[in-house]
C-alpha cells in the first residue's frame, strides 16, 4: 500500500541539510514573474545575486517552499557557472553537475533531483508549463 506524504513532508530530510549547506554563503532575491537565460545571468554576474521565481513553489519535494527556492539557488549556480542553457540539454548537463557534487551515498537523492529537474523539464516541454504539484 502506498503512503501518501503530506506535503510538509520532505522526501529527503538529508537532501533538505546538503541543499541548505550548498547555498548558505549565497545571496538571492525573489520575483514572481519569468526572465529569460540571458537577463538572469547578466543579473548574477553583475551583483552575484540570483534573481529566482517564487511561483510553483508549494507542491515540492522538498516538502518546504524555502529548501525549494534554495535548491533553484543551487541550480541556477550550476547552469550560470557552466553556461548551461535553460533547454533539455541544458537541464540534463545541470543534473549531472548536481548528482556529482552529492555524496556517493546519495542513491535516492539522485533519482529525486532526475525527477524535479529533467522530469519536470520533460513535463514543461510537453504542456509549456510547469506541474503545480510537483510531489
Amino acid at each position: 500500500m502506498l503512503t501518501k506524504l503530506k506535503k510538509s513532508v520532505p522526501f529527503s530530510q538529508r537532501l533538505n541539510d546538503f541543499i541548505i549547506s550548498k547555498t548558505e554563503n549565497l545571496k538571492y532575491e525573489l520575483i514572481n514573474e519569468e526572465y529569460d537565460y540571458d537577463y538572469l545571468y547578466n543579473y548574477y554576474i553583475d551583483s552575484n545575486r540570483f534573481i529566482i521565481n517564487s511561483n510553483n513553489n508549494d507542491n515540492n519535494i522538498f516538502g518546504d517552499s524555502k529548501i525549494n527556492i534554495l535548491f533553484r539557488v543551487w541550480h541556477d549556480k550550476i547552469h550560470f557557472e557552466n553556461n548551461y542553457k535553460f533547454d533539455l540539454k541544458g537541464e540534463l548537463q545541470c543534473y549531472l553537475k548536481h548528482i556529482v557534487e552529492l555524496p556517493k551515498d546519495f542513491e535516492l537523492e539522485k533519482k529525486l533531483l532526475f525527477a524535479e529537474i529533467v522530469g519536470q523539464t520533460l513535463f514543461f516541454e510537453e504542456n509549456n508549463r510547469f506541474p503545480d504539484n510537483q510531489r
